[in-house]
């Protein structure tokens, strides 16, 4: 993912505005490079123009799954099928057995 480029942080600016404000030096040289740290890590996961375009290109759309959507009914009918095949023949495996029983 490239890295997206936010507004310039003036570090120099913001560190003369915090001294003029009253922040010692220390503490304003400090502060500014935090926010500057802070700056950088937070913009430096963030997705670009050119990424979200190439994600937009990957996603399936409604048409590309139509066709998966067509071969999940078929599997469900043969599913059904099998279902209704294998009681069936349950059921007359069961009735073979019990006429075994009854009349022997």
């Amino acid at each position: 993912m490239a890295m997206a480029t936010m507004g310039h942080f003036n570090t120099l600016k913001s560190f003369e505005r915090l001294k003029k404000a009253g922040v010692p030096e220390s503490q304003a040289r400090e502060l500014v490079e935090i926010m500057q740290e802070s700056i950088n890590d937070n913009t430096t996961h963030l997705a670009t123009k050119a990424d979200l375009q190439l994600m937009a290109t990957k996603m399936a759309t409604k048409a590309d799954l139509e066709p998966i959507k067509t071969d999940i009914a078929v599997l469900k009918a043969g599913l059904a099928f099998m279902q209704r095949l294998f009681f069936g023949s349950t059921l007359i495996i069961l009735l073979a057995i019990a006429g075994l029983y009854l009349h022997p």
